[in-house]
């Protein structure tokens, strides 16, 4: 009888933290001070992070790229932060340098039909009937 239960209730599956925490607010500012070309700034928030994370620290020197690997370091600390992930990508495809192509593989290694292009409709969820029933203001989202 594993599991969480909340007043009686069982809860499987993964919980996520929707929480913001030290670590996100030191990467967000990281990425303002990259994209402002503040490399040192960016790369002395992403070293105190790391030298807190890793227990092999070894500091970033400059990179060519700042931006680049503050978002790499974003994407690794922030993993299970509930839906950060798709609020990143939907954010970083307008950028044409780091718009992805996300594809899903069956085991054999050959690609499904399931790709999600960078800016494509399907990153938004469509309102259900109920809602637009209520409030006819609201503008469906394209598919």
């Amino acid at each position: 009888m594993g599991g969480l239960y909340i007043n009686g209730l069982a809860f499987s599956g993964t919980a996520y933290d929707y929480s913001l925490g030290v670590p996100e607010v030191m990467l967000i500012k990281a990425e303002c001070l990259a994209r402002q070309q503040d490399a040192a700034g960016a790369l002395a928030l992403v070293n105190e992070l790391r030298k807190n994370r890793l227990v092999t620290y070894a500091p970033l020197n400059s990179s060519t790229d700042v931006l680049t690997t503050v978002l790499e370091e974003r994407r690794r600390e922030l993993f299970y932060h509930g839906g950060l992930r798709l609020f990143d990508l939907k954010r970083l495809n307008r950028d044409s340098r780091f718009a992805q192509t996300l594809q899903r593989f069956a085991d054999n290694g050959t690609t499904l039909k399931a790709t999600l292009t960078a800016n494509s409709p399907r990153y938004l969820m469509p309102f259900s009937p109920l809602i637009i029933a209520n409030n006819p203001a609201i503008i469906q989202n394209p598919r």
